[in-house]
């Protein structure tokens, strides 16, 4: 056990503190099931991941593919717009 902390030494650089209770959780498994469970839980959680980010990713797609078709569409209305200007002002000219 290197990873856990030297409580002598502490104490020696710090004597008024308290003694601290350190808690170590590990889910390193023990056992071939323990290894089974692990596997298959990492396996789901990066299938869930997967199908998450497709999701998200048609998503902002959807969104993006909608701005553009509105864009094109506010360029046609702008565009149809000037072209009438441009003949309502010849139109005029030649009265």
């Amino acid at each position: 056990m290197d990873h856990l902390p030297d409580t002598q030494k502490q104490s020696l650089l710090h004597p008024d503190k308290q003694r601290i209770r350190v808690i170590h959780f590990s889910i390193q498994p023990k056992t071939w099931f323990g290894n089974l469970i692990l596997v298959v839980s990492g396996i789901v959680a990066m299938v869930v991941a997967l199908f998450l980010s497709l999701i998200v990713f048609a998503f902002v797609t959807i969104i993006v593919i909608l701005m553009l078709i509105y864009l094109i569409w506010m360029a046609r209305r702008v565009r149809r717009r000037i072209i009438n200007n441009q003949r309502d002002e010849r139109y005029r000219k030649e009265r």
